[in-house]
């Protein structure tokens, strides 16, 4: 709708990819997903309210010595017939 967001996210980590827009929950709303470099992956609705089941703890990014490792985009397609997107 335009609106903007006028609160900042409270996410664990920090960002560390680019978030995608798309319709994951089949409402015919876009949401954002979004990854940090804790390994959480993060999706919200157009409030910015996280959808239920997020976020979801994708493992560490970093090795034994802490040093992070490349955090990839998430991607969103459907894997099936149907038109409900899939995170990847």
């Amino acid at each position: 709708d335009g609106s903007l967001l006028t609160q900042p996210l409270q996410l664990q980590g920090t960002i560390k990819s680019t978030p995608v827009c798309g319709d994951i929950n089949g409402d015919g709303v876009l949401d954002v997903v979004i990854q940090t470099g804790d390994g959480l992956l993060y999706a919200f609705n157009k409030a910015f309210l996280p959808l239920s089941g997020f976020p979801v703890n994708l493992g560490g990014t970093k090795d034994e010595g802490g040093h992070s490792y490349f955090t990839p985009s998430p991607v969103l397609a459907s894997l099936s017939s149907g038109s409900q997107l899939d995170i990847m």
